[in-house]
């Protein structure tokens, strides 16, 4: 997750410059890399030298451990492998895929903590390729929109998302929309949860396996029921189905 492709469009950030407040938007892109964040002021200097950071942990590992990049399965767990790379290699196989399922959450937890640390009160919102930290002293709503030309999905319920419970990541995987590699039938699987990592790992693993649209909600509630996912939210052939402890509103 989180690779953009040559020439696509991510229509959805274009949605958020309407928002009202005292925060900026601007983005960040290194690499495959490509993030847009919304601050009370400009970290992109902050938020650039930890992408490059992160991406040097990854490729010095895989210089020695070639499979991290290719593996569709967990790989073990290393003690000697950098901060980031445990993380990813911890969060593969608590959902059982491939280490670099991770990769896209666990870089937008990465930079949005480091964000924090200089602003504890102000909102953070880091997006990278879908996969979503977010930090703000307001209640959040958010929802899943599997394509943007179904026009029934704005109506679909959302999350409330309260103070209390954040910072939070926010991870999509889908089966119909982007280029990532999946084996299932979902228009798209929402997982929330504090580590971003696992989130985005959980979501591939979830799309990656739901292949029925009268599996969502034995699949959903399996997945909710384990810490440290908050909530579980999917779409698959016009059925919605959520599970978790936050609030669906709308």
């Amino acid at each position: 997750m989180g690779i953009k492709r040559k020439g696509e469009v991510r229509f959805y950030r274009s949605w958020q410059l309407s928002h009202k407040g005292n925060s900026i938007c601007y983005e960040v892109r290194f690499r495959q890399t490509d993030l847009w964040i919304r601050t009370r002021q400009d970290y992109s200097e902050l938020a650039t030298k930890k992408v490059i950071e992160a991406h040097r942990a990854l490729h010095f590992y895989a210089s020695a451990n070639p499979a991290f990049f290719s593996s569709l399965r967990p790989l073990p767990q290393d003690p000697l492998a950098p901060p980031l790379v445990k993380k990813m290699l911890k969060a593969a196989q608590f959902a059982n895929v491939g280490p670099m399922a991770a990769v896209a959450g666990a870089i937008a937890e990465t930079v949005g903590s480091a964000i924090r640390q200089h602003d504890s009160y102000g909102e953070v919102l880091v997006e990278n390729g879908g996969d979503c930290y977010i930090y703000s002293p307001d209640p959040v709503t958010v929802g899943i929109l599997p394509e943007k030309t179904m026009k029934w999905c704005r109506k679909l319920p959302k999350i409330r998302i309260m103070p209390e419970d954040m910072p939070v990541c926010i991870c999509t995987s889908s089966s119909t929309v982007g280029h990532s590699i999946s084996f299932g039938k979902a228009s798209a699987v929402t997982v929330l949860s504090f580590d971003g990592a696992l989130a985005d790992a959980v979501a591939t693993a979830i799309c990656n396996n739901l292949r029925y649209s009268e599996e969502v909600e034995k699949t959903l509630q399996d997945w909710a029921s384990k810490s440290p996912i908050t909530a579980v939210m999917a779409v698959i052939d016009n059925v919605f189905g959520f599970a978790g402890k936050l609030e669906l509103v709308g």
